[in-house]
């Protein structure tokens, strides 16, 4: 299966149905819904994919975007799951549950989701010590 990400037009395109148009215009039928597709731009997106013009292969955690955060500062990582945060990763947990829900109802096949990260000092001397 060949697909591509939104991603690819995300950033510049300011609807759902921009990103799709330029993705079926290059032939591709398969795509991963990542981070940066809207509410609105999925309504938009909605009766492409009820109507599998588009098969969705995988969603990129968080799906859609949380209200309120704006385009620019989204991504997989601004929520952790492994927060020590108690709040942060309860976020974390309500966003990723909606994108797992998602993932049920377009039948996608996988989830992109980012685990967290470890804080180290200095780790690039660290790794090159090892």
């Amino acid at each position: 299966m060949l697909g591509i990400s939104t991603s690819w037009r995300s950033e510049i395109a300011r609807t759902g149905i921009e990103i799709i148009d330029a993705i079926l215009e290059l032939g591709m039928d398969t795509i991963e819904l990542e981070y940066r597709i809207t509410t609105q731009m999925l309504k938009e997106i909605l009766p492409l994919l009820k109507k599998r013009r588009l098969t969705v292969a995988s969603l990129h955690n968080f799906f859609p975007l949380p209200a309120g955060l704006p385009k620019e500062k989204a991504s997989g990582d601004f929520f952790s799951l492994s927060s020590p945060d108690r709040e942060d990763q309860e976020m974390a947990v309500k966003y990723t549950t909606k994108t797992i829900a998602w993932a049920q109802e377009l039948e996608a096949r996988a989830i992109v989701i980012h685990l967290g990260k470890v804080a180290m000092d200095q780790p690039m001397k660290i790794l090159k010590k090892l």
